[in-house]
């Protein structure tokens, strides 16, 4: 049938979701009200789990090179990453952030952004091992 259509995924969420399309099915990630990360995932139906930890806003999340990806902030204001590679693993980039951080991956390289507490911009990237730098700025 052509149109548009809608179903309830279940859950529940407090903020705004992020998605993709990437290894050939659909990802969305949240915050729940219990305040964790949640993914919801179609394949032969749409399937749900909490990854867990502690997060205060939206999620930003991307497909690259064959894995997932998602960041987040924790309630400490650092920037948090989670990655599925064969299974989803998570660890502190550290930083101090107000607000959602935004990512994205290109030449190779995973990059994130956020306003760190100073109201500079920070940038995060990987090379072999996770790198910041404040940019400065004013925010």
């Amino acid at each position: 049938a052509d149109g548009w259509h809608s179903t309830s995924l279940g859950g529940s969420m407090t903020d705004s979701p992020a998605a993709y399309y990437g290894g050939g099915q659909h990802h969305i990630y949240a915050r729940g009200t219990d305040g964790t990360l949640w993914h919801w995932w179609y394949a032969d139906g749409w399937h749900s789990t909490s990854l867990g930890g502690s997060i205060t806003d939206s999620p930003t999340a991307y497909y690259a090179a064959g894995q997932h990806h998602v960041y987040v902030r924790t309630p400490g204001g650092s920037v948090w990453h989670f990655w599925y590679d064969g299974g989803w693993s998570s660890a502190g980039l550290g930083g101090s952030i107000t607000g959602t951080p935004t990512s994205y991956y290109a030449a190779g390289q995973n990059h994130v952004y956020a306003r760190g507490s100073s109201a500079t911009l920070w940038h995060w990237w990987y090379t072999d091992a996770w790198h910041s730098a404040d940019l400065g700025g004013t925010l």
